[in-house]
């Protein structure tokens, strides 16, 4: 049902496809509270220069 890729203890899948629900609920509100958390981050940084475009730039002033 899981369709594991790696070996897993059968005593964890026991209990995981018995509360699959649950566990895939937590699992949301973990990938919530990244998104929320790189949102934050990004925010809070928002007067930094992109570093790609620092890069790039820094890239093309070097070849001329």
């Amino acid at each position: 049902m899981l369709n594991l890729k790696l070996a897993t203890d059968p005593r964890w899948v026991t209990i995981a496809e018995s509360n699959l629900e649950e566990i895939l609920t937590d699992h949301a509100w973990c990938e919530q509270k990244a998104a929320t958390n790189a949102i934050t981050i990004i925010t809070l940084n928002s007067h930094l220069e992109d570093g790609t475009q620092h890069h790039q730039r820094k890239r093309v002033q070097t070849r001329t």
